[in-house]
């Protein structure tokens, strides 16, 4: 693996208004993660892990801090910039797998290429190659509804893929799924790494899912800690 820092944090801080308090979750956290890794945020309910990966994956902005993909200062961006550019450079993973439902696999696949502005054409064989990978060719024309929940997963991960972005975020991938479906995305999400280098953060309560990470960051009192599973 190259040792190159693709995606860090520096200090960063993130606060909520719950009622009549402010709850501090991120209490300056440092993580870096390096191009062509599994990274693993583990830790419990509500320690902020989904907070943490909206704010890598410029969802949300932090209270304080600094976030680089590729050395540039992505929070520097105007918002118009920082969509056109986290539509190109990031993949999204949830555990519900927000596809759209009055539209096929392969046109879900489509809308990231589709929103940037590609030509049709292209985007059309580009996502049916995507498709291939995931093992979904035959299932292109389906809607969400037609597919199992393994499927529509696959579909998801198809389009975080389609615009060959820097880094997938992945937030529960699969907290939805049952043993099987699980073992199988967990499965697809090593093969994609070895097979094209992709960069993964995955933030998880499956231990499993977590061992197969090269490196493990657990979230605890605010701050990010490394540790050995």
């Amino acid at each position: 693996m190259e040792e190159e820092i693709l995606l860090e944090g520096k200090g960063i801080h993130r606060s909520f208004q719950t009622g009549g308090e402010r709850l501090h979750v991120l209490k300056g956290v440092d993580i870096e993660i390096y191009r062509g890794e599994i990274v693993a945020v583990v830790g419990e309910s509500g320690v902020g892990k989904s907070t943490l990966l909206h704010i890598l994956g410029t969802l949300d902005r932090p209270d304080q801090g600094m976030v680089r993909l590729n050395s540039k200062d992505i929070f520097s961006l105007s918002d118009q910039k920082l969509a056109n550019f986290r539509n190109e450079s990031i993949g999204f993973v949830f555990q519900f797998h927000h596809l759209l439902p009055e539209f096929s696999a392969l046109e879900n696949v489509m809308m990231p290429k589709l929103i940037a502005g590609k030509n049709e054409n292209e985007v059309i064989d580009k996502a049916k190659k995507i498709l291939d990978e995931v093992g979904l060719s035959d299932r292109a024309n389906h809607r969400p509804g037609e597919l199992s929940g393994g499927e529509q997963q696959r579909v998801a991960v198809a389009r975080a893929l389609v615009n060959q972005p820097q880094v997938v975020i992945a937030d529960e991938p699969s907290g939805n799924l049952d043993k099987k479906n699980k073992d199988e995305l967990h499965e697809l999400f090593l093969d994609l790494n070895k097979r094209k280098n992709q960069t993964f953060v995955i933030a998880t309560h499956n231990l499993e899912l977590a061992k197969m990470a090269h490196r493990i960051y657990r979230l605890k009192d605010g701050k990010a800690f490394l540790i050995n599973l």
